[in-house]
């Protein structure tokens, strides 16, 4: 147990840093053999590569489903320049040392924010009054499914991550005396599915809401709008994690629910942007440093401060190339991109950088 301890210790170190270049001089002799790590790196990699099909997420159905976009497309298409967009994504190397970096990549409005989620029927019965309509805060039903789609996206990708683990490290360690990384995989592993299993009940719990047309859900909404437009289209669903206002919030697998929230900027007609925050009503007090934060949107604090919470909780986030490329310095791109990269490693990763999207570098 102990050893176990040093570790997470060790690893958690690592993060916290982002530093890894310790194992950049590793003698050989301390390795295991070159054909064995191939293999161990051959198996990480298929399993990351390796797609499952899932079926159609609409209770009951079993069609195989579509690519649905988990934002309105006509949105995507009002910020996008020829049909393109930048989103922020984490590639790795996979060989011993390989590098893992942030890139800003250019997606096709066809491909943007799309997850395996329902066939192609349900995907246009379900969302079609978000797809079809202009979003009106005081929509009951365009509310529930604003929030209703970015939980099914979220639960899409916990159950890809959760099994993509769950296959990696059966695999990985099948045949391999290695007790100590077993029992950090196993832990690693039981983390991973109490995260899936939370989703899939708030999920399950939605499904039910959503086939019996209640739209009054557990979740509060704080909805503001900002007169400054930039081009950019966000939806998340996250857990709170970090430090605000000298409060520590961190993942906690025992809790019946982590600090759930999700997070959620439109623009809208009036070449503005609506920005749509749901939380837990009955986390609101354990949580109100956190919300208190959701006013006075116009200030320069706010803007800091919502560019911190897109860049920490959402990969599903996605931006005007000419925005990008022309109203940033390739100095500032390199620091939200190391930010992006940082808190991808480590949630709870405080630094006060003072990015603030809106403003011009």
């Amino acid at each position: 147990m102990e050893r176990l301890e040093e570790l997470y210790k060790f690893i958690n170190t690592l993060h916290s840093s982002g530093n890894y270049s310790i194992f950049d001089n590793i003698p050989e002799s301390e390795l295991k053999s070159e054909k064995d790590r191939n293999i161990l790196t051959g198996i990480a990699y298929k399993n990351l590569k390796k797609t499952g099909r899932f079926k159609c997420l609409y209770p009951g159905c079993n069609n195989y489903p579509i690519s649905s976009h988990s934002m309105q497309k006509a949105l995507l298409k009002k910020i996008a320049d020829n049909n393109q967009l930048i989103n922020l994504k984490i590639e790795a190397e996979f060989k011993l040392n390989g590098k893992i970096t942030c890139i800003d990549k250019p997606v096709h409005v066809d491909d943007a924010s799309t997850f395996e989620g329902y066939c192609n029927p349900h995907d246009t019965q379900v969302f079609l009054p978000i797809e079809s309509k202009q979003i009106i805060e005081t929509d009951d039903e365009q509310l529930f499914l604003l929030l209703y789609r970015s939980i099914v996206r979220e639960y899409f990708e916990n159950r890809k991550s959760y099994k993509i683990l769950q296959n990696t490290t059966a695999s990985m360690f099948k045949n391999q005396d290695e007790e100590l990384l077993q029992a950090f995989a196993v832990i690693e592993q039981y983390k991973s599915f109490c995260e899936f299993f939370r989703i899939e009940k708030l999920k399950e719990a939605f499904d039910v809401l959503y086939e019996n047309k209640i739209f009054e859900t557990p979740f509060e909404v704080i909805h503001l709008k900002t007169n400054e437009f930039i081009p950019v289209l966000v939806n998340t669903f996250f857990c709170v994690q970090g430090t605000y206002e000298d409060i520590l919030y961190q993942q906690d697998i025992t809790k019946d629910y982590p600090y759930f929230c999700s997070l959620q900027i439109l623009p809208s007609d009036q070449n503005k942007l609506d920005l749509y925050f749901f939380y837990l009503k009955e986390q609101k007090k354990e949580l109100h440093a956190f919300i208190n934060r959701f006013q006075n949107p116009e200030t320069n604090e706010f803007k800091i401060f919502l560019s911190d919470t897109i860049l920490r909780n959402s990969d599903n986030f996605f931006i005007s190339p000419n925005y990008w490329n022309n109203y940033f310095t390739q100095s500032k791109r390199d620091k939200i991109k190391n930010f992006f990269y940082r808190t991808i490693l480590d949630r709870s990763y405080d630094l006060s950088t003072n990015i603030n999207l809106w403003e011009k570098d």
